[in-house]
């Protein structure tokens, strides 16, 4: 799989180590970047995985969604 792979939110939750309920309730609150497509959440391998980068921008908002 490249980094440009769409993945959905089971997979985000094994990448992040999140309950796969915690991945949809940040996906619901704006929290983790995703787009809806019917009921399902979709989300860029590539967004998912910058943000477990600890110089990235989006690594402090993260951390910070995750901890409320």
């Amino acid at each position: 799989m490249s980094e440009g792979d769409v993945i959905d939110a089971k997979e985000v939750s094994t990448i992040l180590r999140l309950h796969i309920k915690t991945v949809y309730t940040l996906s619901r609150e704006g929290k983790l970047p995703a787009i809806r497509i019917g009921r399902s959440y979709r989300y860029s391998r590539k967004n998912i995985l910058d943000m477990l980068n600890p110089d990235a921008p989006s690594f402090s908002s993260f951390k910070t969604a995750v901890n409320q």
